[in-house]
């Protein structure tokens, strides 16, 4: 953990470095990439997960005490956040993020893997039922990933994210409402309710909001001075008040299928072809870097 901390302190420098616009230097990421890398493979064998767990749908292994188990989870989560946080500045706008193919794709696969591992941790034992909190940074700094991903390119994520995205927003459904990482997101979600009308978005009906996951239950509408000021009025509904995991989580896939259905307004932008860029970013009308804002507390 000492070693882990001298990256972390090389890692946040990267971080307050950057700025939106030009990004971090190119030659840092790889490098720091590569000693988290190093890290991780400098964990005592007793601590690290076995690699069959991670290639295969299978439980944790029973014959290590329940400690070590906790240990080897922890440790292979907190090397996926702190790749995904070397390449945070990337996701900052669609222009770096087209600009940086490679690493955009590697920060959503981290992403998608720290989702898919910590559903599977649920599934197999009760370690994240019963230290919640301990996992949810990892989870929620995944989600937040995958959700500026699908808001800055939606033809190039909003297809591979969902099923990883759906997966978190089912555990953000238990999220503790006096958790500290419960109160990070719903202020998060609170800067997106006024985000939201300057960019022409808006919610769908009550109604609509009862349907399940991973029904298309947002709209993307034309943002006009006369329903303006009603969309600011519905998305700030209860702003001081933090409600319940469920409640999140739908108002989370609101604006991630929001994200997607933007595709059709902008056309089929293509990360291969940075002439596109201006297609993928004209929808968020120079928002991009107020949404990166948004999800900060989540990383």
């Amino acid at each position: 953990m000492v070693g882990y901390s001298r990256i972390a302190e090389k890692v946040w420098k990267l971080i307050t470095s950057s700025n939106g616009h030009n990004g971090p230097r190119k030659d840092e990421i790889p490098y720091l990439d590569w000693q988290v890398l190093q890290w991780s493979k400098s964990i005592p064998d007793s601590l690290k997960l076995p690699q069959s767990q991670l290639e295969q749908d299978i439980a944790i292994d029973n014959r290590a005490t329940r400690s070590i188990q906790r240990l080897q989870c922890l440790l292979y989560l907190r090397a996926n956040l702190m790749r995904m946080l070397i390449y945070r500045p990337i996701l900052h706008t669609a222009t770096q993020m087209i600009q940086n193919p490679t690493e955009s794709a590697t920060v959503v696969e981290i992403a998608k893997d720290t989702i898919r591992f910590i559903t599977h941790l649920n599934k197999t034992s009760n370690i994240y039922q019963l230290q919640q909190v301990a996992f949810n940074w990892f989870l929620v700094s995944a989600l937040a990933v995958l959700f500026l991903a699908v808001a800055h390119l939606p033809s190039q994520f909003s297809n591979q994210c969902k099923d990883e995205f759906y997966m978190a927003l089912e555990l953000v459904k238990g999220f503790s409402v006096e958790s500290y990482i419960s109160q990070r997101l719903w202020k998060s979600i609170r800067g997106l309710r006024k985000l939201a009308p300057k960019m022409g978005l808006h919610k769908s009906s009550d109604t609509a909001t009862d349907r399940s996951l991973g029904s298309g239950n947002a709209l993307v509408g034309e943002d006009t001075a006369a329903n303006t000021q009603e969309q600011i009025s519905e998305f700030n509904l209860h702003d001081e008040t933090l409600p319940d995991g469920t409640h999140m989580s739908r108002e989370l896939m609101d604006w991630f299928e929001a994200m997607g259905d933007a595709r059709n307004l902008t056309g089929a932008g293509d990360m291969a072809n940075p002439e596109s860029s201006h297609l993928e970013e004209s929808y968020m009308l120079g928002y991009s870097e107020e949404l990166s804002s948004i999800f900060k507390d989540c990383f």
